[in-house]
């Protein structure tokens, strides 16, 4: 592994294939790199900002597609798992109220994800969330990496939440928000928090957890987003800041973005 420089992010999770139908053809889909860890990863290096992804790429031509894709955003790659498996594909299924996606990932390489709680010091951010989290074998590792975050770095979750067939929603969401009670930042969307805690409104989840001293930001498409600082409480006069306004750049708020 290379020298790892001052304000480097470790983000862990998911590398996969979104298979996404396209217009000008019946019954044809197109591929392209996805999983949200990923694109974090890739959208870090491409801002300039050293990142290292720490997931794991297969053995077949996807896996080729999405290591060209990361190393060309100059994302560092030393460590990923490697493995002659194939690759995980996310089949999307656009719908009336959004796009859903349908997971094949039977004996695939994407989530045999070593731990890495002994890399973590070495970082100035930890970035953990999405399907990783909680798909075995990966997840164990996942939550183990994050604890070491909590403790010696800064981490940052990104639920990211995925319902599938291939997904226990109970246990996913168990995982999810104990992700989120050991992090310092969490990014989620509206639908996120709406999932994780079916029975409270959103904006209410996101001020439960500024204010245990958290920094919030949650995105509601477009309609833009809304951040609470940590200690920001449940009343009407908590602190937060909305999209395009102008607000001191709080610590972790550059690694906030998701795919």
């Amino acid at each position: 592994m290379t020298e790892v420089p001052p304000g480097a992010v470790l983000v862990m999770g998911e590398a996969l294939i979104d298979l996404v139908p396209v217009t000008d053809g019946p019954e044809t889909y197109r591929a392209q790199s996805g999983g949200a860890p990923a694109n974090v990863a890739a959208g870090l290096a491409r801002l300039g900002t050293p990142s290292w992804f720490a997931g794991a790429l297969g053995g077949d031509g996807f896996a080729r597609l999405i290591e060209r894709r990361l190393a060309d955003a100059g994302t560092e790659l030393g460590l990923c798992a490697r493995s002659e498996l194939p690759t995980t594909l996310a089949v999307a299924d656009p719908g009336p109220d959004g796009t859903g996606y349908h997971f094949h990932l039977d004996e695939t390489a994407t989530f045999r994800l070593p731990d890495h709680t002994a890399q973590v010091e070495r970082f100035a951010a930890v970035y953990v969330g999405g399907v990783a989290a909680v798909v075995e074998p990966a997840a164990g590792a996942v939550a183990a990496t994050a604890r070491a975050g909590a403790a010696r770095s800064l981490l940052v979750v990104d639920p990211n939440v995925r319902e599938d067939r291939t997904i226990d929603p109970a246990t996913a969401s168990r995982l999810l928000r104990e992700l989120c009670s050991l992090a310092h930042v969490v990014k989620a969307s509206d639908e996120d928090l709406a999932r994780l805690w079916p029975d409270t409104d959103p904006d209410e989840s996101g001020r439960r957890l500024a204010a245990e001293g958290r920094l919030v930001v949650l995105t509601r498409g477009a309609k833009g987003a809304t951040a609470w600082g940590g200690g920001a409480g449940g009343g009407g006069g908590a602190p937060r800041a909305r999209a395009g306004g102008s607000t001191k750049r709080p610590r972790g708020a550059g690694v906030c973005g998701g795919g």
